[in-house]
């Protein structure tokens, strides 16, 4: 079932404007950086989801994953659901 969702999905688009210096995020967080790491992870995550892999990724503390996959899964469900 899931792999069907998935087959049926549009293509995301890169979000990692979301993460640029002068981004929404850095918007509305004044203490918000920019990490080259956290978007080059959220490209990964939204390839991932655009063509249906599996992807295992590992990150240190203070990269940031949480906003790397939030945006992706949050982007997807706006498409799919």
């Amino acid at each position: 079932m899931l792999r069907k969702i998935l087959k049926d999905i549009e293509c995301l688009e890169s979000l990692s404007h979301y993460l640029e210096p002068n981004g929404p995020l850095s918007i509305i967080d004044n203490n918000y950086e920019y990490r080259e790491s956290q978007a080059k992870l959220l490209d990964d995550i939204t390839h991932a989801l655009n063509h249906d892999c599996i992807l295992a990724a590992e990150a240190g503390t203070g990269v940031g994953k949480s906003f790397a996959y939030l945006l992706p899964a949050l982007k997807w469900a706006e498409v799919k659901l």
